[in-house]
């Protein structure tokens, strides 16, 4: 007796959902991986942005804007940003910071952005993509030094 075999044996199907499967779960880490350097670099951005307002402002004034709270833009740096520019981007928030350094009997300051993030991985990622100098770095939170 001859039979016509037709379809996929139940083996061959369940294999080949196994390899799919893998297959996605792959891609799906790699997306977020991505994903996640994405808004590293978007962070990064903001930063230069600032950073390039803050050089502005100090050769035209000959001073660094004052230090402001969390999401809040320095009024005095408003005027040497991108129009509608916000100290916040997605789950991360911004701080401008000024640090005196003759209090701990040294010349001159230290001035950067805190990025803070509820999501560890964006600063991991942050972390990991930025080139320049940073300080305080934690889990959840990052400074990137501009002077």
């Amino acid at each position: 007796m001859i039979r016509d075999q037709r379809g996929f044996t139940l083996i061959e199907v369940l294999v080949t959902l196994v390899i799919v499967g893998l297959l996605i779960a792959l891609g799906a880490q790699n997306f977020s991986n991505l994903q996640t350097n994405a808004h590293a670099s978007h962070i990064i951005g903001d930063f230069q942005a600032v950073a390039t307002g803050v050089y502005s402002k100090m050769a035209i004034d000959g001073v660094l804007p004052n230090a402001v709270g969390w999401r809040q833009v320095p009024p005095e740096l408003r005027e040497y940003l991108p129009p509608d520019f916000e100290f916040t981007y997605r789950d991360a928030r911004y701080r401008w910071r000024v640090w005196n350094l003759r209090q701990a009997r040294q010349r001159g300051y230290i001035a950067g952005l805190q990025v803070r993030s509820a999501n560890p991985e964006t600063i991991r990622s942050l972390v990991g993509v930025y080139e320049g100098r940073m300080a305080l770095i934690r889990a959840n939170q990052v400074t990137l030094i501009v002077i």
